[in-house]
């Protein structure tokens, strides 16, 4: 059919896994009620296949994100001594990353999302007069922005 088909937006995680290793990072059981105390602990996670993706009628679907995996692994140091290593160290390793976005797609983000609206540093000391009319308090308000920022 005639059918007209709606745009979409869809997030897919082909696989998830987090799980214990050993210091090789191969899978392993880690009983932590055991007597034996490990002094260095190993978990991994792993995103196999995410991906981002948006479909219109016209063009079908479309990657934002392609699909990509992602590998951390975290090694814990459980003892209070960290002079040897240190009490969290964290590896990622991630396949190609290829971000693909169309103007059409840009500006539909943009129409989700208000724009960023600019802030004073310190609108308690920000003078409400324009810097013309009285550049002394704007002078004064730049001084002490500064000192503010550099403490």
């Amino acid at each position: 059919g005639g059918e007209e088909q709606d745009e979409a937006v869809g997030v897919e995680l082909g696989e998830l896994g987090i799980f214990s290793t050993d210091g090789e990072g191969k899978r392993c059981f880690v009983d932590r009620k055991s007597d034996e105390e490990q002094p260095i602990l190993y978990k991994t996670l792993s995103l196999s296949q995410l991906n981002l993706w948006h479909t219109c009628p016209i063009h079908g679907r479309h990657y934002i994100l392609h699909p990509c995996s992602l590998t951390l692994h975290l090694r814990q140091n459980t003892t209070l001594d960290c002079t040897v290593h240190p009490q969290f160290s964290l590896s990622s390793s991630l396949t190609s990353l290829n971000f693909v976005v169309t103007r059409r797609q840009l500006l539909l983000s943009r129409s989700l999302t208000p724009p960023p609206q600019p802030r004073p540093l310190f609108p308690e000391h920000r003078p409400t007069t324009r810097p013309t009319k009285s550049p002394k308090l704007w002078w004064r308000y730049a001084l002490i922005s500064i000192g503010r920022l550099t403490r």
